[in-house]
């Protein structure tokens, strides 16, 4: 930063010397753009426009000033005007896209990312602004195609590993999210997005000390944003520490009100405290500014469960199934209401679509075995059975005491189980 003050006296004595100089006053412009002063950048871009009219780089740096200083319109009309006058300028495409993007306007943004792109491969911002396009039009698998195609040219380009990474957690791939993030913090170990991709992929992996550890990073380098203090709520959620978890989130909410992720760990946190009518309020929040928030909807449909309310459950688990067919925790708290409906014939069938998708998921096997003998299905019953009854033996939580009960007479297996589950809750 320190190298701007030198550059922008440099040039303005050049200035002086040449006030005809066109491109002078484009690179006097652009040290003041980089030096975070975009009104005096903007005088210096029109005055070289006004020596060289036709300059195609200064009606697009114009564009860029403009766009920092809030004037979109005319940010837009630069770019506009700057391809009028060369069709083929990539960063013109993509400046334009960019303005789009902030417009909402998403997928006309995008044919301009891919525009600029075509135009010019190594153009790596355009690679990085059509992943993210693709990933707001939730089309996860896209955005990393996108990600992907800029790093086979740039292979160590930070910006696509971090969002590469983020597009792999959306796709439930946290390994290859962790690798990216490691790549990326090689690169640039001062990172807080990478940092925090870093803490979600070792979440999702259960590595949750080590997740904490990289939250902390991300805030130490971030501490006005919010998503750090998010995650690391979620990993005190996923630990069954309630009391931080709303700690953290109100942390999180401290610095965007906005925050659908941080109302719905809020509510998490008071649905864990059994603080149900906060949790709801907090939930309804998460939902107005996010809508389509498939996990938020599942928690949602258990705390209606809890509030004995199954009606209202059944139809939050079927709007997140709606928007993720394979979301466990939706299959598990819909798999729950139709047994508490006492229609086990269709709760057996949840289980054993939820235990197709995730097999360890805790307490399903036992849950799916119990369906499966209140609607009388025996095929393979007492294999299953045996198998259940191994796992008791060797202390998984992987049955409800109760629903054991029913399953099995034999008082030992039935106090391992209670054990079992005693110590789940007792980690909590």
């Amino acid at each position: 930063m320190s190298s701007f003050p030198d550059a922008i006296d440099s040039l303005q004595q050049l200035v002086r010397l040449r006030p005809d100089d066109a491109a002078a006053w484009r690179r006097l412009g652009n040290a003041q753009l980089a030096a975070a002063a975009p009104a005096q950048a903007l005088k210096s871009y029109e005055r070289a426009i006004r020596l060289q009219p036709a300059n195609v780089r200064a009606h697009n740096n114009l564009g860029q000033a403009q766009l920092r200083l809030g004037r979109r319109a005319d940010a837009m009309a630069s770019y506009r005007r700057a391809l009028s006058l060369d069709p083929r300028y990539a960063p013109a495409h993509n400046n334009l896209g960019l303005t789009l993007y902030e417009e909402g306007r998403t997928e006309a943004a995008l044919e301009c990312f891919r525009r600029a792109i075509e135009l010019d491969e190594r153009l790596m911002e355009a690679h990085c602004n059509a992943g993210n396009a693709l990933a707001r039009l939730g089309r996860a698998s896209e955005a990393l195609e996108s990600y992907e195609r800029g790093l086979r040219t740039q292979p160590e380009h930070v910006a696509l590993l971090c969002n590469a990474a983020n597009a792999l957690l959306q796709l439930k791939r946290p390994d290859q999210a962790l690798t990216c993030c490691e790549r990326a913090l090689a690169r640039e170990p001062r990172s807080a997005k990478t940092h925090n991709n870093r803490a979600a992929a070792l979440r999702m992996l259960e590595r949750h000390e080590e997740a904490i550890a990289a939250c902390r990073q991300a805030i130490a380098l971030a501490a006005d944003e919010a998503e750090p203090w998010c995650n690391l709520a979620a990993v005190c959620l996923a630990l069954h520490r309630p009391g931080e978890a709303l700690e953290h989130a109100t942390q999180a909410l401290a610095r965007d009100a906005r925050s659908p992720q941080a109302h719905a760990n809020r509510a998490a946190a008071l649905q864990m405290l059994h603080h149900h009518a906060e949790a709801l309020t907090a939930y309804q929040q998460a939902l107005a500014l996010k809508p389509d928030y498939a996990e938020a909807l599942a928690n949602l449909a258990a705390l209606w469960l809890s509030m004995d309310r199954p009606h209202e459950a059944l139809s939050c688990c079927d709007r997140a199934l709606a928007l993720d067919s394979q979301l466990p925790y939706a299959l598990n708290v819909r798999a729950a209401v139709l047994l508490a409906q006492q229609r086990p014939d269709e709760a057996a069938a949840a289980y054993e679509r939820l235990l197709a998708i995730k097999p360890d998921f805790p307490e399903a096997f036992g849950a799916w075995l119990y369906a499966r003998s209140l609607c009388c299905q025996w095929q393979h019953y007492t294999a299953d059975l045996e198998r259940l009854v191994q796992a008791v033996d060797a202390d998984q939580a992987i049955v409800q005491p109760l629903q054991l009960l029913a399953l099995c007479d034999s008082p030992g297996t039935q106090l391992r189980a209670a054990r079992a589950i005693a110590a789940t809750v007792t980690t909590r």
